[in-house]
């Protein structure tokens, strides 16, 4: 997504690559008369890094993240509605200031695959993304 100058007169070109891993139901089963909503697992890698790069591409297209409350996500229409919001950067990767020209790397793995529920086809789950983020 590109912010247009008639849109944000500060705006600047930013690039998100979004990769379907899974699709899925959530909550595991379904709560307090509330259905499953069909959500995707997905790997997000940001091109460039502006405030709330992912978050805002990915409301922009449609699918929020689950969870995120300022960009659309609420599950049934509430807030709060999840427990949490389902971003997680599963790596980062930065220059070491200690040792010119080399990288460091964090990694932490995430646990969203055990709040997944049934496996969608890819044509039926179109729902709010729980997202993945690498780099």
């Amino acid at each position: 997504r590109v912010a247009s100058d008639t849109e944000i007169e500060d705006a600047q070109t930013a690039e998100t690559f979004v990769k379907v891993l899974r699709r899925a139901t959530w909550p595991l089963a379904a709560e307090g008369g509330r259905p499953q909503l069909d959500v995707s697992l997905v790997e997000v890698r940001p091109r460039t890094g502006r405030r709330h790069q992912i978050r805002a591409h990915l409301s922009a297209a449609g699918h929020p993240i689950l969870g995120d409350d300022a960009y659309g996500g609420n599950p049934w229409g509430e807030r709060g509605g999840s427990y949490r919001m389902f971003l997680h950067a599963t790596g980062l990767e930065f220059p070491r200031w200690d040792v010119p020209g080399e990288n460091m790397t964090i990694t932490a793995r995430s646990d969203f695959e055990l709040e997944l529920g049934e496996s969608r086809a890819e044509s039926e789950a179109a729902g709010i993304l729980l997202e993945v983020l690498e780099d």
